[in-house]
């Protein structure tokens, strides 16, 4: 979906640009008043502005080469973000610029190099909207965009509402006064596609109805409310002739083997906490197969920790679905940003916001927002995992060995980079484990000189590291001197970099071109000491360097220590 976005004299910003990943979930993330919220109302702002010109001036006023006039409303009309005046909408206040009917623009770029600006004058009370530049056609899409402002609470009565106050209803950070309506619609869907299924059988297949129960909004939504607060929701029959309102029950309910049952009498939704609230309002949205991209501004601000990693973690899933929403979440929590992927977190604390690179900006990120945070006391508590290296390299190697073997990589895994001994990083494990119960480690090291018998072929165990007393601490090492050796099959060399360049670097290391190149002989290659010569030879061919190799080994190249410690590392 939505892939640049740049604002021109917008609230905080007089002329900045944001890359966002097209997909899943970013946090956007910093401290009060960084812009955290500017860009998610940007982008309110601009869909608002595609509406009123659609509905105004045609869905031509949107096109390349249109040339008629913009269009105008009232600040009564103006519906996409609650703001005091219209004038706040400008940077610095001043909507008036010498030489500048239009001096405020947002412009959107995505998808296949679809672009949109949407530019704004402000006369007296009087807004004008038009198409600045755009590069669209007829039959091009333009994303569906939904902001949710932080939920307020659900009132008693909520009349059937049409899209327009629907939309009224959250700029002005009302969802809850509108969520009956979105969740009446997603149960009607739900109601037409079993219908669709049933196509005039008595009643639905065990197949079919696990099918719905996979991609419908509606059952998804109950699954999520059955697992998180047990609780189920019930949508009240509506008829628009006879009713005008519309009521949602929740129902409590326990599991019993694999299904649920009733626990309690029903009750309206409004009686439920602030908490079990947010959840519902915000799930109800991100699986509204409308919404294209999703904006969400502090949907946590009611959860307690646990909830508020968990919610992460479902919209991560759901953004990543097929057909899931791009979703943009602004956040002040500081466990979300402890655990959320670092190339997914756009920092807000600096001059110019952008997606963090490495666990050193995540630190700064979130020690500028006064907490304190050590990655690997984080990961380990989160994983129960830790895993140590001599080099940071390696596990980079495992985890791109693990990948090609079909092994599951661990989530939040502790990595110390460590040369110390076996037993020195058992001692530190000694005191991690009073403060994280349940802790695993696995620890690998080089054998560079140390006799290849001190090793068990097998699973790699170091036959003289004493772990008694402590069964799931995993002392391994290489059988090889050390894990870039195992770059050494001449299949996988001449394949990559030609049969010719091959022989010659295996002729420079002394050694005779072995009969299978697949299969080397294993006592030739095991006390090799190649690991500076790799790494020229790689780079005399400009190929990179011996980790690059090791990570793009196909695998059958892949020698069966290292699928060994990858299998290991997984099932830790």
């Amino acid at each position: 979906m939505i892939t640049k976005v740049h604002l021109k004299r917008f609230k905080r910003f007089e002329n900045r640009s944001f890359e966002i990943i097209p997909s899943g979930l970013s946090i956007c993330a910093g401290p009060n008043s960084s812009g955290k919220s500017t860009l998610l109302h940007a982008l309110a702002v601009w869909s608002f502005g595609v509406m009123v010109l659609r509905q105004s001036k045609g869905e031509g006023a949107l096109h390349a080469g249109y040339t008629g006039q913009g269009a105008g409303l009232s600040k009564d009309d103006f519906t996409p973000i609650n703001i005091p005046d219209l004038k706040h909408l400008w940077y610095g206040l001043k909507s008036q610029i010498p030489g500048e009917g239009y001096s405020m623009c947002i412009g959107v770029e995505w998808g296949d190099d679809k672009h949109l600006a949407i530019a704004f004058s402000l006369v007296q009370d009087r807004l004008y909207v038009k198409a600045e530049s755009s590069n669209l056609t007829a039959g091009d899409k333009i994303p569906q965009i939904i902001y949710l402002p932080p939920v307020a609470g659900l009132e008693a009565r909520e009349e059937y509402a049409t899209t327009a106050k629907r939309r009224a209803m959250l700029g002005r950070g009302l969802a809850g006064m509108v969520l009956r309506n979105y969740l009446y619609d997603l149960e009607a869907g739900n109601r037409r596609l079993r219908e669709e299924k049933k196509a005039g059988k008595k009643k639905l297949s065990s197949k079919d109805l696990a099918k719905i129960r996979e991609i419908d909004p509606w059952e998804r939504l109950n699954a999520s409310m059955r697992e998180i607060f047990g609780l189920e929701l019930k949508v009240d029959p509506f008829d628009p002739d006879f009713h005008t309102v519309i009521k949602v029950d929740v129902i409590p309910v326990t599991q019993a083997g694999p299904r649920w049952k009733k626990n309690g009498p029903a009750r309206d939704i409004m009686v439920e906490g602030a908490g079990a609230q947010q959840w519902l309002t915000v799930f109800a949205f991100a699986l509204d197969p409308q919404t294209d991209v999703l904006l969400l501004d502090e949907p946590d601000a009611h959860l307690f920790t646990r909830l508020k990693v968990e919610m992460v973690e479902k919209l991560d899933a759901i953004a990543t679905s097929s057909n899931g929403p791009q979703i943009l979440m602004a956040t002040h929590a500081t466990e979300i940003l402890k655990r959320h992927p670092i190339n997914r977190i756009m920092s807000f604390s600096r001059s110019k916001p952008k997606y963090l690179r490495n666990e050193k900006q995540r630190v700064k990120l979130i020690t500028g927002m006064g907490d304190e945070y050590a990655p690997l006391i984080e990961k380990a508590r989160a994983s129960k995992k830790i895993l140590y290296v001599e080099n940071d390299s390696d596990a980079r190697i495992l985890e791109a060995v693990a990948m090609e073997c079909g092994y599951k990589w661990p989530e939040n895994l502790a990595i110390l980079e460590s040369t110390d001994s076996h037993a020195d990083r058992l001692k530190l494990y000694r005191v991690l484990l009073t403060a994280i119960d349940g802790l695993k480690a696995l620890s690998i090291r080089d054998r560079d000189t140390q006799p290849s018998e001190s090793v068990d072929c097998k699973n790699l165990r170091d036959k003289g590291t004493n772990t008694t007393g402590y069964p799931d601490f995993h002392a391994r090492t290489w059988r090889r001197r050390e894990i870039e050796n195992y770059a050494l099959v001449p299949a996988a060399l001449a394949k990559m970099l030609g049969e010719c360049k091959a022989k010659g670097f295996w002729a420079d290391l002394g050694l005779a071109w072995p009969t299978d190149p697949e299969k080397p002989e294993e006592t030739m290659l095991i006390d090799c000491d190649v690991k500076d010569k790799l790494n020229d030879f790689f780079k005399k061919e400009k190929f990179g360097n011996t980790e690059k190799f090791l990570k793009a080994l196909e695998k059958k190249y892949i020698h069966r220590d290292l699928d060994t410690i990858a299998k290991q590392i997984c099932e830790l």
